[in-house]
């Protein structure tokens, strides 16, 4: 006797989520992530990064799985375990489970930094650090990490995967205003949550966070 078609749609769901859910999703990746830097520009002034703070507030287990969080309570107490935390796995039911790391050696504070970096050499800023002789007259660029996340929302026959992350930049010679709040988002479809669609959509947000910290700065030749 053969199942109707809705019935056969819904069990293929609950298989699908069922795989999910008995995944090796419960461990801890490293999962790199990064800007690829171009040179600085030959001509342009100077600028510096004076101060990149990670002002995230990570939770055990928040209802909203946009918020950063980690599954031990004493993990989000550590600067050093939090400052590698950049997304949470979840199964095909939506229960928190392992997580996502960047590796040894990087940070999210580096990562946003070197976004930064990159958003300055675009405009036509010369980036400089400290140790060259232009860094005492180098214009200041201080970045305040409020937000800087991947996760999954699962969906029947498809996971949405989705990273936003929220900078706050400061320094009013680089922007014309004291401060600017900065949004950066990307947005995935996948089958199945594995590490290539981590970097893939973590990528893509931090690409977009580039893009649009460069339309907050104002023209080195203005």
């Amino acid at each position: 006797m053969s199942l109707p078609k809705s019935t056969v749609k819904m069990l293929a769901g609950i298989g699908f989520l069922a795989l999910l859910a008995s995944g090796c999703a419960t461990n801890r990746s490293e999962v790199r992530i990064g800007v690829t830097a171009t040179t600085n520009p030959e001509t342009g002034r100077y600028a510096k990064i004076s101060e990149v703070r990670d002002l995230r507030r990570f939770e055990v287990n928040p209802s909203n799985p946009s918020r950063e969080s980690l599954g031990n309570a004493d993990e989000i107490k550590d600067p050093a375990i939090t400052g590698r935390a950049y997304a949470r796995k979840r199964n095909g039911f939506g229960k928190a489970l392992g997580d996502v790391f960047l590796p040894e050696g990087q940070s999210v504070s580096g990562v946003v930094a070197d976004a930064a970096r990159q958003a300055l050499r675009e405009k036509g800023y010369a980036v400089v650090e400290d140790g060259s002789p232009y860094y005492g007259g180098a214009l200041p660029l201080s970045l305040d990490i409020e937000h800087f996340w991947t996760w999954i929302r699962p969906g029947f026959w498809a996971l949405e995967m989705r990273a936003e992350s929220d900078v706050v930049m400061k320094g009013e010679a680089l922007l014309g205003a004291p401060s600017q709040p900065v949004h950066g988002e990307a947005l995935i479809n996948a089958q199945i949550a594995v590490e290539s669609n981590w970097q893939e959509v973590s990528q893509k947000g931090l690409s977009d966070l580039v893009e649009k910290m460069k339309a907050k700065l104002r023209d080195p030749k203005n």
